[in-house]
């Protein structure tokens, strides 16, 4: 009874539980729908302010070409950022000309703007020289109404140049300020670093109280620059301040003095943080007063510089790494795209030629010897000759044996020596015919052969080990060559999509304020891909759970999670991996039972889930059981597990276990494998079996058993593996078991497996159930009393709960 009322209240549970996810997203979309707002109002009021000041900003001659230029610029970009800037434009034009003028020049851009929207019906784009073109007709009329003078004319001559050079600046700097990531170059970064100059010189003699607005922004411009690019920055940065405000307000010696000692001293500080900074302009600006001989006073010298620091230190780390990701890194080289290409075909070139050579190698080894050296036995009729050069040749009997009699001495030693093939030694009892009856060194004679024939087998044991031993060399070398083509090869698959990814990656964190130091594309095969990010360090805030994978979900259209993370708060950075969330997972359970019972178990067993998505299990059985076979199996399982994880193949890490084995021990020593490698992407198992007894996948009532008659590994030089591949179904189970499961039940000829009919018969009770079940009947079936060691591992085959 209360396990239905517990259950009609979850029922009863579920319409809220909806009616609050529904709520929750709907608060989301409104949450977003107010950031995406707010977010274009303060683009729109910035570039309006953009274009006010530059409009304001004074060439010398008294010319104001910039307003013209970042309208020739903004031509085709999107409407709501040209008509701000129009506005922004027509705002600045009453500030700088008369109203005569002004008017004057409204009119103007109005005839322009209409004017190149009847080219642009006919065109997708117009260039920037036809839309230059209607405006210097239009800015000529202008100078032939106001006054045809000589000097008007000139003026406007050269304001027209400056326009049109200002105007492919400006295009630079617009289309990096739509797509920050997407338009970055060296060319692109210096464009927005000469429109915010010359912005910032159209603040001219704005002040706030006594404060000039032009001051403060430039003593905040030349901190956040020096904190983040060093002192070259800011040495830079200071001298284009000092020439912008030179331009605008004279003092241009004073001020390069100040601005470039202070930018310099400060950027030098910089690894003390933003109070070093802060500290080393100061102290260069006291030093520069001080060279100057200036008397201090502190509104319109003090107040601009101690609110700019003020103002600096309070600026939140995020949107300074945000500038930062576009600033030139002094500690690493910058490379150009066409650069990375090139890198990248050395780097694929010189891993093509280590592959060949390592090829070569393993062919010198692999010379086909070793199977000839398997297939040799002990020369007899050499060892015959040198039996008679060593016993016969210098016997008083050897023309009686050897001249009268020489057949039967001849069939009669080579019996001799066949017989010590056959049972390691000969002795007086295996003497027969007239060698018995005539040879008169018998004793020497059986020590001759006996003691041969031992040297031939210990030399012919050794010569194959040594065959062995070079064909898993060059095994080795192979699989080396195998690999270092697989590197090349994943270098050279499409870096141009990967590069556009992590580009668009970028882009999307650089939005939300995430200072991502590095990030990198990898393919996982297929269409599946992996991410690496290193930023600063969030003090374990989890930003890579919390707000990386859904970011990159989101971008990308694919669920991520976060695989592994490295946070190390020592250096100030940490790293992290995301790969794409799996469709299915699986469930597992181990049940064992060791032979003797306190005895370690002769089976060993791993699960564990690789980064590419497949869920590998290993189960290996060692010979016999005890110590000794549990080392067999372990070391199967491990260096299996290593190479597994590594990333290495299937078929190249069984020859390297098979080869382990055999070289390892000179004693005989083997170990079943059986490996299941399940891709929890599209549900396709693939079951690799090396001596190992059946696996069963239990369907329903439907039970499938994949069957093995492969010899183990550790026996010959060359694995034969085999290999089942099956697409699972979700509820599917997977039964792996050792001999000591399977054969627990005697006298099965001619009937069908019992684990078979157990499966068949049994509900789906889970994995642990299951497990536990089989290993009782096994138990049952012999009584109590155990014959060997028994291993079942269960896997149940699951689509993965959303979390």
């Amino acid at each position: 009874m209360a396990g239905e009322l517990t259950l009609q209240y979850q029922k009863d549970a579920i319409p809220n539980r909806n009616l609050l996810t529904e709520c929750r997203a709907m608060n989301r979309d409104w949450s977003t729908t107010a950031r995406s707002w707010v977010g274009n109002s303060l683009q729109i009021v910035g570039q309006l302010l953009l274009a006010f000041f530059l409009v304001r900003f004074p060439v010398p001659g008294g010319i104001f070409p910039a307003g013209a230029a970042v309208l020739l610029a903004a031509n085709r970009r999107k409407t709501f950022e040209f008509w701000a800037l129009a506005a922004g434009t027509a705002a600045g034009l009453f500030t700088v000309y008369g109203p005569l003028m002004a008017w004057l020049s409204m009119a103007a851009f109005l005839i322009w703007f209409a004017a190149t929207g009847f080219f642009l019906k006919k065109r997708t784009s117009l260039p920037l020289v036809t839309s230059f073109t209607i405006w210097a007709v239009l800015r000529i009329g202008i100078t032939t109404l106001v006054g045809p003078t000589l000097q008007l004319y000139g003026l406007a001559a050269l304001e027209l140049l400056a326009t049109y050079l200002l105007a492919i600046v400006f295009g630079y700097a617009l289309k990096f300020l739509e797509n920050p990531l997407k338009a970055y170059s060296k060319s692109s970064l210096s464009a927005l670093v000469i429109m915010v100059l010359m912005a910032l010189g159209g603040l001219g003699d704005l002040a706030l109280l006594t404060v000039k607005l032009q001051d403060l922004a430039a003593v905040l411009l030349l901190l956040a620059v020096s904190y983040l690019g060093g002192g070259g920055a800011g040495a830079v940065l200071g001298l284009s301040l000092a020439i912008i405000q030179g331009l605008t307000g004279g003092g241009l010696v004073t001020l390069v003095t100040l601005y470039g000692i202070s930018g310099l001293l400060g950027g030098v500080l910089k690894d003390l943080g933003r109070w070093g900074t802060a500290a080393g302009s100061a102290l260069g600006w006291f030093f520069a007063m001080g060279q100057l001989h200036f008397q201090l006073t502190v509104g319109p010298q003090v107040l601009p510089w101690g609110i700019g620091m003020v103002a600096f230190l309070c600026i939140p780390r995020r949107y300074l790494s945000q500038v930062s990701n576009y600033l030139p890194n002094p500690e690493s080289a910058s490379y150009s795209r066409e650069e990375r290409q090139k890198l990248r075909e050395v780097v694929m070139g010189r891993l093509d030629d280590l592959a060949s050579i390592f090829e070569e190698l393993a062919k010198s080894f692999n010379n086909g010897e070793t199977a000839a050296v398997a297939e040799q036995k002990p020369d007899l009729y050499s060892l015959l000759d040198r039996v008679c050069s060593k016993n016969c040749q210098h016997c008083t009997g050897y023309e009686l044996c050897w001249r009268e009699n020489f057949y039967s001495t001849y069939r009669e030693i080579f019996d001799l020596l066949a017989l010590a093939e056959l049972y390691g030694e000969v002795n007086s009892g295996h003497l027969k015919g007239k060698l018995a009856k005539t040879c008169f060194q018998q004793f020497k004679l059986l020590t001759t052969i006996n003691h041969l024939f031992e040297r031939c087998q210990t030399e012919y044991q050794w010569q194959k080990k040594l065959e062995e031993g070079k064909y898993f060399l060059a095994n080795q070398l192979q699989g080396m060559a195998d690999i270092i083509c697989s590197l090349a090869k994943e270098i050279s698959t499409d870096t141009s999509f990967r590069s556009e990814v992590e580009e668009h990656l970028k882009l999307g964190f650089n939005r939300i304020g995430m200072s991502i130091k590095d990030i990198a594309v990898v393919s996982m095969g297929g269409e599946r891909l992996e991410i690496k990010i290193r930023q600063r360090s969030c003090d374990r805030k989890h930003e890579c759970g919390g707000l990386a994978a859904p970011l990159i979900s989101k971008l990308l259209g694919t669920e991520y999670m976060v695989w592994e993370r490295k946070c190390s708060l020592e250096n100030g950075q940490c790293s992290y991996c995301l790969s794409p969330v799996r469709r299915y997972a699986v469930k597992t359970n181990v049940s064992k039972l060791s032979k003797s019972g306190n005895e370690p178990s002769g089976d060993s067993h791993s699960l564990q889930e690789l980064k590419d998505g497949h869920f590998a299990v290993i189960l290996s059985d060692g010979m016999g059981s005890g110590e000794k076979a549990s080392e067999e199996s372990q070391t199967t399982v491990a260096i299996l597990d290593k190479l597994l994880e590594s990333g290495i193949n299937s078929d190249f890490a069984v020859k390297m276990v098979n080869s382990v084995l055999l070289l390892r021990s000179p004693d005989e020593s083997f170990a079943t494998v059986d490996l299941v490698l399940v891709d929890l992407f599209d549900g396709r198992a693939e079951f690799i079996k090396i001596g190992a007894g059946s696996s069963y996948i239990k369907r329903g009532r439907e039970v499938i058993s994949i069957q093995s008659t492969s010899l183990p590994a550790g026996i010959l030089n060359t694995v034969d593996a085999e290999r089942t591949e099956i697409h699972l179904q979700p509820g599917d189970m997977i039964i792996l078991a050792t001999d000591g499961i399977i054969d627990s039940k005697p006298n099965q000829a001619g009937k069908e497996d019992w684990v078979v009919r157990a499966l068949r018969q049994v509900e789906v009770v889970g994995p642990e159930a299951l497990g536990d079940y089989l290993l009782s009947l096994a138990k049952i079936n012999q009584d109590g009393a155990l014959k060997d060691d028994m291993t079942v591992v269960v896997l149940q085959f699951v689509e993965r709960e959303a979390e």
